[in-house]
């Protein structure tokens, strides 16, 4: 099956369908609404996407049977079978049946790491540390109800050898199938629902065939073995032959059931590794769902709906520096001056909140260069930039920035900070010694119950106030 990427972000594998649209995205590009479990709407469209059918391509488990057959042939596998081959030699006759039934119990619980890590696509005896994570959830209950059948076929064979033959091939013919509906629902209660077994099948359909008989000629080949050398051994010999090969038969079963799960996932509704297809919070996602909106808004020329979803979130966000600058840059793409001038206002506000004084001093380069007379209508802003024009040494901005406060903001509260600063930098940069004179006139005529009042009249005098000079008129 080839693989589907991503409309918008070529390199990333779509996980989405818009049946209305026409369109594969990816995660960041089908952002969650409310309900993390519920399935994402399309950006474009606004209609429930749908999850996509392409994945990454898996080799047929036909092709593979021979990595299958390897399987238990890893050091850790041969290890453990041949312990569970020595252990009954060793044992007394009484206590064969519990080791029996010991032994296959623990074949069948590493028989479902197996199968874990076969519906991942790797093909490989898991490590020791990866079967001990996988003895939660139905992996016990699994291997009692395994061991549980196989005792009881053995215990029936010693009678009905030719019922108990015919009840264990249908058994290992329907093996896969009990396995796969396991690994799916990661519980055992699907293996009493009729419809559980149907949709395994529905899914395989006759494929299902190499996957049966493949079971069936395996652990035949195998008793086959066991019953030509049981003639001459001794019982525990013979339990340890059983064991060893009901450990390979178990474990080959498991690796390519597993493997199956993976190849049919579309049609059996799995995905491996506990990714739910159906919910969202397994999803990794590298962008919010606003960024993702605006750039699919973007890519597709939308730029009236990116400047309107841009306006909210940055009257919802005033100090998201990343909102502010994301909106002000795309205001200033598109050439709009009067929006330049408000949004950069919003955008220089949120810098100068975060003592970003540079950042700020480019933002005010660029509106200036849209409007060469702008100067913020919040005095706050204003004042905020003209002490970084001071810090960055270019008096003249900050002096134009501080003009005419006394007129347009009359109750700012920090006014006299701003025309102290304003007269300074005339008289102490710029050489205007009569027009910090006026400032600071104004200054000790009207706020004469400033707690600053003093140093206010101070600077004025050195600057060659008189007591007698009357009001500053504004």
């Amino acid at each position: 099956m080839p693989k589907d990427y991503c409309k918008y972000h070529p390199l990333t594998t779509a996980r989405w369908h818009c049946d209305t649209c026409c369109i594969e995205v990816c995660d960041d590009c089908a952002p969650a609404g409310n309900d993390m479990e519920s399935l994402p709407n399309c950006i474009l469209c606004n209609h429930p996407l749908r999850p996509a059918t392409s994945g990454p391509v898996v080799e047929p488990f036909w092709q593979r049977y021979t990595d299958f057959l390897r399987v238990p042939f890893s050091l850790p596998g041969v290890g453990v079978l041949v312990l569970l081959m020595i252990l009954p030699v060793m044992a007394p006759e009484k206590l064969l049946l519990p080791f029996a039934f010991g032994s296959y119990t623990l074949i069948m619980l590493i028989a479902w790491g197996i199968l874990q890590q076969g519906s991942s696509g790797e093909v490989a005896f898991p490590d020791f540390a990866r079967l001990g994570k996988s003895l939660s959830g139905p992996a016990i209950p699994l291997a009692a109800l395994v061991s549980a059948l196989i005792a009881a076929l053995g215990w029936l064979a010693q009678d009905l050898s030719f019922i108990a033959f015919l009840l264990a091939v249908m058994a290992v013919c329907l093996l896969p199938v009990l396995l796969m509906i396991v690994g799916r629902d990661k519980a055992l209660a699907g293996i009493v629902q009729k419809e559980s077994w149907f949709g395994i099948f529905r899914a395989v359909r006759f494929l299902y065939i190499p996957l049966g008989g493949g079971a069936v000629l395996l652990f035949a080949f195998l008793q086959a073995l066991v019953s030509l050398l049981s003639d001459v051994a001794s019982p525990g010999i013979v339990q340890g032959m059983h064991n060893g090969a009901y450990g390979y038969g178990l474990w080959v079963v498991s690796a390519v059931s597993g493997y199956a799960l993976l190849q049919f996932q579309d049609a059996l509704g799995f995905q491996s590794e506990g990714v739910r297809v159906k919910g969202r919070k397994s999803a990794i996602r590298r962008l919010d769902s606003n960024t993702a909106r605006f750039e699919v808004l973007l890519k597709e020329g939308m730029y009236d709906k990116a400047v309107s979803h841009l306006r909210g979130q940055a009257e919802k966000h005033p100090n998201a520096i990343d909102v502010q600058e994301r909106y002000f840059q795309l205001l200033v793409f598109l050439r709009d001056k009067s929006g330049v001038a408000h949004q950069g206002e919003s955008f220089l506000s949120a810098l100068l909140a975060g003592d970003k004084r540079e950042e700020a001093m480019v933002v005010l380069s660029k509106i200036l260069l849209v409007m060469p007379e702008y100067r913020p209508e919040d005095p706050g802003t204003a004042l905020g930039l003209a002490k970084a024009c001071t810090e960055f040494r270019e008096f003249a901005r900050a002096v134009q920035l501080l003009d005419g406060m006394h007129q347009t903001s009359p109750h700012f509260p920090q006014l006299p900070e701003a025309y102290m600063l304003r007269a300074k930098l005339l008289h102490e940069k710029l050489g205007q010694s009569q027009q910090a004179l006026e400032a600071m006139e104004y200054l000790v005529t009207r706020f004469q119950k400033h707690p600053r009042y003093e140093l206010m009249r101070a600077y004025w005098k050195q600057l060659g106030g008189q007591d007698s000079s009357g009001d500053f008129l504004v």
